[in-house]
């Protein structure tokens, strides 16, 4: 899954990523290894996030964020600022929250505030295309959906 960056169309060198849900997955640790050199991690599970910040904390430009993503947050952490993010990569999250039917929509509008103009949201999903672009396109969120099945 890296190295093929050219089709989001972000200068990787100076592009933020945020791994929403990131769990324990060596994700965020492989997208800095490739060249993205501001990597956020978050998670609701205060362990996985200890778990990223044991194994990779010592790596300049990765930071590692407690939140829940599926919830608009009143005190958002200063990671998790309005518009902070090129790239928001959702490696399964989104599966998981629809599995117990909980806080889907609010991560997508968690996802729409993080990203910046022209930002890209990454899904990784199970799910049917259809299903996934059908969750992304009210016109609320204005994502523009592009689905690429491997």
């Amino acid at each position: 899954y890296l190295g093929n960056e050219e089709w989001v169309g972000l200068n990787i060198a100076t592009s933020r990523v945020l791994v929403a849900g990131c769990g324990t997955s060596r994700l965020s640790g492989d997208l800095h290894t490739a060249g993205y050199p501001n990597v956020c991690s978050s998670d609701f599970d205060a362990g996985c996030v200890a778990h990223l910040e044991a194994e990779f904390g010592h790596r300049e430009g990765m930071t590692f964020v407690v939140a829940d993503m599926s919830k608009p947050q009143a005190e958002p952490h200063e990671e998790l600022a309005d518009a902070s993010y090129e790239m928001i990569v959702d490696k399964g999250t989104m599966d998981a929250l629809l599995c117990v039917d909980k806080g889907c929509a609010g991560m997508l509008c968690e996802a729409h505030r993080l990203l910046v103009d022209g930002g890209v949201y990454v899904v990784v999903s199970f799910h049917s295309p259809k299903l996934i672009t059908a969750l992304l396109t009210p016109s609320a969120l204005s994502f523009e959906v592009t689905a690429v099945e491997q």
